[in-house]
């Protein structure tokens, strides 16, 4: 049997948030695979994916040379067609506001379990297919 390969680009300078990120996935049962690569700033992003194709972008909105919505903006103006799930530190408020700035979801850091990560990015996924 064949396994779904989703590819994923994590954007955090915060190596717990990689760890849990990576644990998480690696734990989730089914029948797919997730292979996930890491860059902690913005320049490294935008670079990364002009060279590769991803499946879906989990953001952090607060990185080392970029902060809060204008993440989203830039992201997303430089590949509109990759569904973004922002992780942000600070509220739903903020979730809320990147979502109105093209992101697909967001969760708040701390806040969500190895289910609700599956779930969003599984759901994102989906929802991006049927547009």
């Amino acid at each position: 049997m064949n396994r779904e390969v989703i590819n994923i680009l994590l954007v955090d300078d915060d190596s717990l948030i990689y760890r849990f990120v990576r644990r998480v996935l690696d734990e989730s049962s089914g029948p797919i695979e997730f292979i996930i690569e890491t860059v902690e700033d913005l320049a490294g992003t935008l670079e990364l994916l002009n060279q590769k194709s991803f499946d879906l972008v989990l953001l952090d909105l607060g990185l080392p040379d970029s902060d809060g919505i204008d993440t989203v903006k830039k992201v997303h103006t430089s590949n509109p067609d990759v569904p973004i799930v922002v992780l942000t530190g600070s509220s739903d408020e903020m979730g809320v506001e990147a979502i109105k700035e093209g992101a697909d979801d967001y969760l708040v850091k701390g806040k969500f379990s190895s289910d609700l990560l599956v779930r969003s990015i599984r759901y994102t996924l989906e929802r991006k297919q049927t547009q």
